[in-house]
């Protein structure tokens, strides 16, 4: 099993800057505390649709980064006295 964190759209560029950051960022990290980030997925998808009174071509991309998955816990039961801030 792995654990997939997508990465949501904020547009191409800024999109494609925080993905290359964060994965720079994480696959540095070698820490018997911190999960490994095991890989990642990058997929651009194009499709027609109707705008305004048109079809115009729209770009999704999809962006993720596979780690590895650790069952039993969260870290909102590890870490005590912290505020944490649920992501979905």
């Amino acid at each position: 099993m792995i654990a997939v964190k997508k990465l949501h759209d904020v547009g191409p560029k800024e999109g494609d800057a925080r993905y290359k950051r964060e994965f720079d960022n994480l696959r540095e990290l070698d820490h018997p505390n911190i999960v490994r980030m095991l890989g990642y997925c990058y997929h651009r998808e194009e499709r027609m649709e109707w705008h305004q009174g048109g079809y115009v071509r729209v770009a999704y991309i999809h962006r993720l980064l596979c780690f590895e998955f650790v069952s039993g816990s969260s870290l909102e039961e590890k870490v005590t006295g912290m505020n944490l801030i649920r992501c979905n």
